[in-house]
C-alpha cells in the first residue's frame, strides 16, 4: 500500500485452496486497483462468494477463497495491514451448503451429505 492505499496484493494459500486461481485472482485485483477501480467496488465484487469445499473451522467464517480476499480488503481498510486466516487446527476440510442465504455445514449421511440448517441434499 501507500498514501493512496491498496496498491497490490498478495495471496498465499498454504496447504489449501487452489493456488493458481488464487494467484490468478490476486493479480487481477492488484491490476484493478492500479488501473483506478474504487477497492470497496473490488472487494463488494469478490465478498460473499460461495464454495462448497471451502476449507473452514469453527473460527474462520470464511465462505470461500474470494470470499476471504474480500474480507481480507475490509480488515485492512478497517486499520490492519495484515489478514491472516489460521485453519491449522479443526476440521481440514468441509462443504458449504450452496443454495443461498443458508451458508450451513453439509454433513456426510448414509453415502449422501445433508444439511441440517435448510434440509438441501446431496448424493454422489
Amino acid at each position: 500500500s501507500d498514501e493512496n492505499g491498496i496498491c497490490e496484493v498478495f495471496i498465499n494459500t498454504g496447504e489449501e485452496g487452489c493456488t493458481a486461481l488464487t494467484e490468478a485472482v490476486g493479480r487481477l485485483i492488484s491490476i484493478a486497483i492500479r488501473s483506478g477501480i474504487d477497492i470497496e467496488s473490488v472487494k463488494k465484487q469478490v465478498k460473499g462468494i460461495r464454495c462448497i469445499t471451502c476449507i473452514a473451522d469453527a473460527e474462520t467464517h470464511v465462505l470461500s477463497c474470494p470470499d476471504a480476499m474480500g474480507k481480507a480488503i475490509d480488515f485492512y481498510l478497517n486499520g490492519s495491514n495484515k489478514f491472516d486466516l489460521d485453519i491449522t487446527s479443526g476440521p481440514r476440510s468441509i462443504m458449504i451448503c450452496p443454495e443461498d442465504g443458508c451458508g450451513g455445514i453439509m454433513e456426510p449421511e448414509g453415502g449422501c451429505y445433508v444439511c441440517r440448517n435448510c434440509g438441501y441434499s446431496k448424493c454422489s
